[in-house]
């Protein structure tokens, strides 16, 4: 019976003389194969992220400040800026 050394030997003979693939070619091989993963990783990641679902996560275990809703208060004063920034007052 074969060692594991001898059949990884054999197996390594074997790429290298009759397929011709050096140690060099599986290295860039899977290189390739990483990054690709690495990006379709951070691509699902970020295609799945959704400010509005953290938004309403916050919101929902944050349930107000003192009498008014924390939904009222945080679009309250998100309308208070934008106005500021575009020189409009309510009256």
């Amino acid at each position: 019976m074969a060692s594991k050394n001898d059949k990884w030997s054999l197996f390594k003979n074997y790429l290298h003389n009759e397929l011709g693939i050096t140690k060099e070619d599986i290295r860039e091989w899977l290189e390739e194969s990483v990054q690709e993963e690495a990006r379709k990783l951070i691509a699902d990641s970020f295609k799945s992220y959704d400010i509005r679902d953290r938004i309403d996560a916050a919101i929902k275990e944050f349930h107000g400040w003192g009498e008014k809703p924390l939904k009222t208060e945080i679009a309250r004063e998100l309308a208070n800026r934008i106005l500021e920034k575009v020189e409009i007052k309510i009256q």
